[in-house]
Parts: structure tokens; C-alpha cells; sequence
């Protein structure tokens, strides 16, 4: 959807206030997506630099470009969600119970992509720690980076999910049990 776009595409496509357009989700998978292509590269120097551990260096390489795909691809589900998401929240005006259930039912879908991203972030961190001890030298930094991006990713992630569950209350829908 916006991730085969160009990287400026891709922000001003951010930045735009209209729908479709991806938002912190997809924004949280993007930053996810560029840290495995960050450890991808440190993987490939690695192996080059320690030959003795390339079998280890290709193993993470390749479970990072995995990574890398599917963080990709639930960059444009997430803006899909958020789509509908809207799309709900605008035909939630009158407050009726149906409609209050398809607004729900949309966080609800936008918070399952938001944890998908979260458990892909937590199995990249996984890969970078894996990655430390072959680590060639000269990339270092760059898992210290990818480290440090994955983190923040996870964190706000986390904090998106949390947030998503209150949006039909904050938009004047009673919480499921409630009436």
C-alpha cells in the first residue's frame, strides 16, 4: 500500500491528515522493518570480517530479512485498520449499539496489528542479542542503534495498544459489560 512508496512518499504520505495514510502503527513497523535491514548489514560485514562464524552470521541474516518482510507488510495492515478505524469512528456518530460494536470491534483490529508488530519487535531484539557476541567490530554501533530504535518502537507500541482500548470510550461509546 504506502511501503512500496519512496521513503519521501512514504512521509508525506505521514504527514497528510487524509485516508488512507499510515500513522504510528505503521510508522512503529517501518522503524521496526529499517532496524532488521540495519542488522541484515551488520550480519553480512559480520560474516565477511569472522568467516569462523558466518553459518551464525546467515542464520540471523536470514531470519532478519524474514523479520524485515513481514514488519513490512503489517506497516500497510495497520494502515488498512486505521482506515477502518476511521471509517467507524465517523458512522459511530449516533452512538447506537451497532454502531458503538463495529467501532469496538475496529480498535479491537487495531490493536491485534499493534501487538503483531510488538511480538515482531521483541523477536528482533532476540536476533540483535543474538547477534552481539560475532558482532564484527565495525558494527558495532549499528546494533547499538538497532537496538536502541527497536526499544522505542516497543515501547510506544505498547503504549498505542493501551490507548486503542480506551478510543471507543473517549469517542463517547460505553465499554464492552457497560451500558
Amino acid at each position: 500500500m504506502f511501503t512500496g512508496k519512496s521513503v519521501r512518499e512514504y512521509v508525506e504520505a505521514i504527514a497528510s491528515t487524509s485516508f488512507p495514510s499510515p500513522k504510528g502503527g505503521s510508522v512503529l513497523a517501518v522503524a521496526g522493518a529499517m532496524g532488521a535491514a540495519l542488522l541484515q548489514m551488520c550480519c553480512q560485514v559480520s560474516a565477511k570480517r569472522k568467516p569462523q562464524e558466518a553459518p551464525r552470521c546467515q542464520e540471523i541474516q536470514g531470519r532478519a530479512e524474514a523479520l524485515m518482510g513481514k514488519l513490512l507488510a503489517l506497516a500497510d495492515r495497520d494502515t488498512e485498520v486505521v482506515e477502518d478505524m476511521i471509517r467507524a469512528l465517523r458512522e459511530a456518530k449516533g452512538k447506537t449499539a451497532e454502531q458503538c460494536r463495529n467501532l469496538q470491534e475496529s480498535y479491537e483490529a487495531a490493536a491485534q496489528s499493534l501487538e503483531e508488530i510488538k511480538n515482531s519487535l521483541v523477536e528482533l531484539t532476540e536476533l540483535a542479542d543474538a547477534m552481539e557476541p560475532v558482532c564484527a567490530t565495525s558494527c558495532a554501533i549499528d546494533l547499538v542503534i538497532v537496538r536502541h530504535l527497536v526499544r522505542a518502537a516497543m515501547e510506544a507500541t505498547a503504549e498505542s495498544v493501551l490507548d486503542n482500548g480506551l478510543m471507543p470510550q473517549k469517542s463517547g461509546c460505553p465499554l464492552p459489560g457497560q451500558s
